[in-house]
């Protein structure tokens, strides 16, 4: 008897910075870009990368619990440890697959 997969939906709802934040962000990035940031504007760049980088993590984390269930200890936090010896054994792995 054959094999069977057993599909499964899952939805995680990701985090974004809301509309006004991401076009704020958007235009200090350019600004930047270009070499016209205020301090002020400099800082508040700083402050919506932040908040950027922090959800970012927070989407990986959600992902990560979904899709890796091995990465997560007892009380839903990711394991740092095995997250770790999981990221070094893939990277071993593209190394070796690369020819390098």
């Amino acid at each position: 008897m054959p094999n069977s997969v057993r599909e499964t939906t899952v939805s995680v709802e990701l985090q974004r910075l809301d509309v006004e934040s991401q076009a704020r962000l958007d235009w200090l990035l350019d600004q930047n870009n270009e070499g016209r940031l205020t301090p002020a504007e400099r800082e508040e760049l700083q402050g919506l990368v932040a908040q950027y980088e922090n959800l970012l993590l927070q989407n990986t984390e959600a992902l990560l619990r979904v899709t890796r269930p091995d990465l997560v200890d007892a009380s839903g936090r990711i394991n740092q440890a095995r997250l770790t010896k999981t990221a070094r054994r893939a990277a071993r792995f593209l190394r070796q697959s690369s020819g390098s």
